[in-house]
């Protein structure tokens, strides 16, 4: 799991009742493999790292979400999908030719379910439905990391000096955090799934 200095993600619900008692799936709702479990496409500019999930029912999907995504310093969920991103440091010679790659990190959650008949077909298409929620909002935050970087070095080439080029970067840094505040913000005036939100509740999640 990154280690990585700025993370940024949707905090997702942390608890939910135990239920009183599950439906075992049908006869003709267990689920042997089909619908397939949705697998992340790769994204450019960054890399996916991946926790594992378990369980055969919503409610212990959702108790290893809790358990086992990425967590802050104190413990407490930062959500059960995160993108985080650090930039390298150099040595300046002159702006111009500075270059400080950022290293962009996705955290996915990986649920691998035995196609033995033990889980629900509903529940499956719930989690690819879940998951691709979850990768459409951490793709937009990669396109903000990375873009706004991108822009930020386009700039440091152009600064008169390497005090200049020292003394920009956190301005540089600032923005990706506001900007990636502002994509949540337009998130939660707008939430729906297609576009990587889902309201508290959503399809029992």
């Amino acid at each position: 799991m990154p280690n990585l200095p700025n993370p940024v993600a949707h905090v997702l619900p942390t608890s939910i009742p135990k239920p009183k008692s599950t439906p075992k799936p049908t006869p003709d709702t267990r689920w042997f493999g089909e619908p397939g479990i949705w697998q992340p496409p790769d994204i450019p500019g960054a890399r996916i790292e991946y926790f594992t999930v378990s369980g055969s029912t919503q409610w212990e999907l959702i108790t290893s979400l809790n358990a086992n995504s990425p967590k802050n310093p104190n413990g407490e969920i930062v959500g059960w999908g995160v993108a985080a991103w650090e930039h390298s440091g150099g040595t300046c010679y002159s702006p111009r030719t500075v270059d400080l790659p950022v290293d962009v990190v996705v955290t996915l959650p990986r649920w691998t379910p035995l196609p033995d008949g033990t889980v629900d077909q509903d529940l499956v298409t719930k989690w690819n439905a879940l998951q691709q929620t979850i990768y459409v909002h951490e793709v937009g935050h990669v396109k903000i990391d990375i873009d706004d970087w991108t822009a930020a070095i386009d700039y440091i080439h152009q600064l008169s000096s390497c005090q200049a080029v020292i003394n920009y970067i956190p301005t540089a840094e600032q923005k990706i955090r506001d900007d990636n505040d502002a994509y949540h913000a337009r998130l939660k005036a707008d939430c729906r799934p297609e576009i990587g939100c889902f309201p508290r509740g959503w399809l029992g999640w």
